[in-house]
């Protein structure tokens, strides 16, 4: 699959590339760090070093070895509005289905028409989920 953007990963601050496609909004703001530079170009360049100490773009990892009868871990997707996240969620468990899913949301509104029950909501009385709060559920 070929990125649809024009973007080389020299444009970018940190690892935005993955096996050498575009992964998510990475791209520098040209705008902004020029203005630093123009200001004091020592002190600009002593602010990229820091920070570029300070973030830390990769961090190495094994493949976890789940014991049996362990609790599945928890992964959690954090990131800005257009880090595309929803795009790499969709991605993860379509490609690994028995491995990774999502979380449903219960909610105590009625089903709409094209809903399905257990897909993109749990419907349940309005009782049903007072109960379940009271009890930490």
């Amino acid at each position: 699959m070929s990125s649809p953007l024009p973007f080389f990963a020299e444009d970018c601050d940190c690892e935005g590339y993955f096996n050498g496609q575009y992964i998510a909004g990475l791209r520098r703001s040209f705008r902004l760090s020029r203005k630093e530079k123009e200001n004091n170009p020592n002190e600009a360049k002593q602010a990229d070093q820091a920070d570029a100490a300070e973030l830390l773009t990769y961090e190495e990892v094994t493949k976890y070895q789940q014991q049996p009868g362990e609790q599945r871990r928890l992964i959690v997707l954090i990131g800005c509005l257009g880090a595309r996240l929803n795009e790499l969620k969709q991605k993860v468990v379509s490609e690994n289905p028995q491995e990774y899913g999502v979380a449903v949301p219960h909610t105590t509104r009625s089903k709409k028409s094209h809903e399905k029950e257990g897909v993109e909501y749990n419907f349940v009385s309005k009782q049903s989920f007072e109960t379940d709060v009271q009890q930490n559920k």
